[in-house]
């Protein structure tokens, strides 16, 4: 009798700490998957995987007042909501980033926020590197919940979610008082905003010291003879991952701006490197040409990617890059077309060729310094592409 009623008690005990867990999860939902945030000051975590499923649920799906996505790797995540939603001339706009996000698990994103068909418009950061991959690659040290994405439910007993729910109860008793930080983002705006954080600006000096300046200087590639490819390719990422979804939705429309590396990333690597980025490049053009609803925008012959001061490492640049984009969005800038692709790669390959790693790189171009540079460029037709003094 004494071991039935040891039994009972077990088993009711795990009952009860099973729905404690679920109702805790329930009402606290760090991740806004199952309600908006319960305090007066949300707190939208870092956590991409899981908050872009909760911007979706809740926010895209359950009011009507977002109708433009954002869709990228790291290089986007310093775009600003409100700034796109101001360009486009949207209702609002949803930031759906993933840090190192692999051409399968963006569509996952994008194909589950479609499911609310509510969407209006798409700015689709591009990283040819990711897309240079074999479609359905996986991500080599992240596993993408996708059952997730077709079933929340399992989240509410879910030990990580437990864990997020008991941090973020905790950090709101703390931060009542105390200015947001980075990664205690309270608006939408702004999530995954990360300018401010301090190794960042950290690793922006350690790119432009004398010394790592003189090591890229001493390995750095040459490009001299150089020549443009004259051959095409097909890449299956962007026929698996992204063509589907363009050609199945023509009432949206596709905002494609290419990530804009810094040269010194080229020059550090060999030049079957730079074959296959323009190679995508091409291919990415020549599909997307074909749909009325889709605008690719490319900065490889603008001024700021010689300026080292504008970047954290070779690829990330800070956010008035991202403000420039999208001015070039809003004023239908940098185009690229199947009628200026052949021009524009040349270009791009002449400003390559020309770059030379300066000794110093004091200067952080601000959006007006680089709109400025660009109008010069346009007033001056005979003027060489790019000025290196």
């Amino acid at each position: 009798m004494q071991a039935k009623r040891q039994i009972i008690f077990f088993i009711l005990l795990n009952v009860c700490l099973f729905t404690s867990t679920v109702l805790f999860n329930y009402v606290i939902d760090p991740f806004c998957i199952f309600h908006k945030p319960i305090f007066k000051k949300p707190i939208f975590l870092n956590h991409e995987v899981f908050m872009n499923l909760g911007q979706i649920e809740i926010f895209l799906k359950k009011t009507d007042d977002y109708d433009t996505l954002l869709i990228g790797t790291s290089h986007t995540e310093n775009f600003l909501a409100d700034e796109i939603t101001q360009a486009l001339k949207s209702k609002g706009t949803l930031k759906l980033c993933l840090s190192g996000g692999y051409p399968v698990e963006l569509e996952a994103i994008v194909q589950k926020a479609l499911t609310t068909g509510k969407v209006k418009n798409i700015v689709w950061g591009f990283e040819l590197c990711q897309f240079i991959l074999p479609a359905y690659t996986p991500h080599e040290s992240r596993i993408f919940p996708y059952h997730l994405y077709k079933n929340k439910l399992p989240l509410l007993f879910d030990a990580r979610v437990l864990r997020t729910s008991l941090k973020l109860l905790l950090w709101h008793c703390r931060l009542k008082n105390i200015k947001f930080s980075w990664h205690y983002n309270n608006t939408l705006s702004s999530v995954y905003f990360y300018h401010d954080l301090p190794y960042i600006l950290d690793m922006h000096k350690c790119f432009v010291t004398p010394d790592t300046l003189k090591k890229s200087q001493a390995t750095r590639y040459r490009y001299d003879m150089f020549p443009c490819p004259n051959w095409d390719a097909t890449f299956s990422a962007i026929g698996t991952h992204l063509i589907p979804i363009i050609e199945a939705h023509p009432e949206i429309q596709f905002y494609i701006p290419i990530i804009p590396y810094s040269w010194i990333y080229f020059i550090s690597r060999d030049v079957k490197n730079l074959e296959k980025i323009i190679l995508c490049q091409r291919y990415l053009c020549k599909r997307t040409s074909a749909f009325k609803n889709t605008r690719l925008y490319a900065f490889h012959t603008c001024q700021f990617p010689h300026n080292l001061a504008n970047y954290y490492n070779e690829t990330h640049y800070h956010p008035d890059i991202n403000r420039y984009m999208l001015y070039a969005i809003q004023n239908d800038r940098h185009r690229l077309t199947m009628e200026n692709l052949e021009q524009y790669e040349q270009a791009m390959i002449e400003n390559l060729k020309a770059f030379e790693i300066k000794d110093a790189y004091p200067h952080m171009d601000s959006l007006e310094d680089i709109i400025r540079q660009e109008e010069a460029k346009l007033s001056s037709p005979n003027k060489p592409l790019l000025s290196h003094k």
